[in-house]
């Protein structure tokens, strides 16, 4: 747990200096990557449980917004799981879903894919 700590101050500074980006593919062969301020809730010792909340850096009244949490859990004696769980609210409400569900399809959960992909990584190449 320590290491994904790590990992995650790193990600919250690198927000904080807009050089961090969530991407996703989008429909067809293009993608979207949008600078985003992540912000991280640090549990107390030995609760798994990280809290995040993840907004677009310009402009958040047009993009998703994340809120949630990363928990951790043992899945043998040197590995563990990430799970990622929350929801993230559209903007523009009934528009904003049809929008999402008939062009969007889905970027916003792709794009918190990649920032979980991102971090496993991160936390193995440090290990």
């Amino acid at each position: 747990m320590p290491l994904l700590r790590a990992q995650l101050e790193i990600v919250e500074e690198a927000s904080e200096h807009g050089t961090d980006v969530l991407a996703s593919r989008s429909l067809g062969s293009g993608s979207v990557a949008v600078a985003v301020l992540v912000r991280v809730s640090y549990p107390p010792p030995r609760i798994p449980r990280f809290g995040l909340t993840i907004t677009a850096r310009n402009a958040p009244e047009f993009y998703p917004r994340f809120s949630g949490g990363l928990e951790v859990t043992r899945a043998g004696a040197a590995a563990a799981r990430l799970t990622l769980s929350g929801e993230y609210e559209l903007p523009f409400g009934m528009a904003g879903r049809a929008l999402d569900a008939a062009v969007a399809r889905g970027i916003a959960p792709r794009g918190l894919k990649d920032l979980l992909d991102r971090l496993i990584a991160d936390v193995v190449k440090v290990r």
